[in-house]
């Protein structure tokens, strides 16, 4: 992202802030004790969709993090401690707009499925064109995701549409993917970005449908759209892999996510490290723990489970058809 907002958390391990080469280095954060932050691994988890389109995109993004991190059949799979020391060398975060981009995944019995963009398309410099989406015979490449959070989550439905049809056809050859920092929908930026699939969520457009969060299931996305100055900050994208109740808190959620980021969640099975002011390493694909509520009627997105403020901006929960 060329720009990310501003983040505020508090985990039970340390995590660090990371941002796009060139944005600004990311505000200070206020740590208390969240409400659910003493063992949120032990709650009652919901884990399995009654969506076939939400389990294929569950399907290619588990998929992918049991192929890049150190994985235990039999361990839950929607839970950041199942995954363990990632192999640094098969993801790190890619923006799309300046940089190729490609999501693969390791071919089983049949082709190899592959996700790659340019940088280029419309509008210039903040875009880029999906050059391969589909099954290929090529079989020679391992897993890798070097992407960003929308480009990860529009990757996804090139996994999902190998197992099922989905309505939403953004993701195939020639479409044109704005980076997070196109935020303006109504000025050119016509393809998913966070702002965008923002916009499909709440309007109902492309084959997603609004939900509300007491609805929200594994398999659904969670996009927050950064309304924060200047304009060109941005938003993120995420999708659900597990949700749980807050005690006494019926108006939140505990959600586990997995998406692109150089920010880690609580919990997040990411170690992102900072080796100089423009690099850093240990970003990527990974899972992490984020907090979800209701106040009004109004949705709230908070990075991690302690979070003292909500990130500014609009929550949108969608579900894919």
């Amino acid at each position: 992202m060329r720009r990310l907002f501003v983040v505020t958390l508090l985990v039970s391990v340390a995590a660090l802030v990371g941002i796009h080469p060139g944005a600004r280095e990311a505000a200070a954060h206020r740590e208390s004790p969240g409400p659910s932050s003493s063992d949120p691994i032990s709650a009652a988890w919901l884990s399995r969709s009654d969506s076939p389109v939400s389990e294929a995109l569950l399907a290619g993004a588990k998929a992918l993090l049991k192929d890049i991190y150190a994985y235990s059949a039999g361990d839950p799979d929607y839970l950041p401690t199942s995954y363990k020391n990632a192999n640094l060398r098969a993801t790190d975060y890619v923006v799309h707009a300046s940089k190729p981009t490609s999501v693969c995944w390791k071919p089983g019995e049949g082709d190899r499925i592959e996700w790659r963009s340019l940088p280029g398309g419309t509008p210039r410099g903040w875009s880029a064109t999906v050059a391969a989406a589909g099954k290929t015979s090529d079989r020679s490449a391992d897993t890798q995701c070097f992407t960003d959070c929308s480009g990860f989550i529009t990757s996804l439905f090139t996994y999902a549409n190998s197992l099922r049809h989905t309505e939403f056809r953004g993701w195939m050859k020639g479409s044109s993917i704005p980076e997070a920092g196109c935020f303006d929908p109504q000025g050119g930026c016509l393809q998913p970005n966070p702002a965008n699939y923002y916009r499909f969520f709440t309007n109902n457009l492309e084959g997603f449908q609004s939900i509300s969060l007491d609805k929200l299931m594994p398999g659904n996305l969670i996009a927050y759209a950064s309304t924060k100055t200047p304009p060109k900050a941005t938003g993120h994208i995420m999708l659900v892999a597990a949700v749980a109740n807050i005690n006494d808190d019926p108006q939140s959620r505990l959600v586990v996510v997995i998406d692109e980021t150089w920010s880690p969640h609580s919990m997040d099975t990411r170690h992102v490290e900072k080796i100089s002011p423009r690099q850093k390493v240990g970003a990527g694909l990974g899972m992490g723990i984020i907090r979800l509520s209701s106040v009004g009627g109004e949705l709230r997105f908070y990075w991690g489970l302690g979070s003292t403020q909500a990130e500014v901006g609009s929550v949108a929960l969608g579900r894919a058809r």
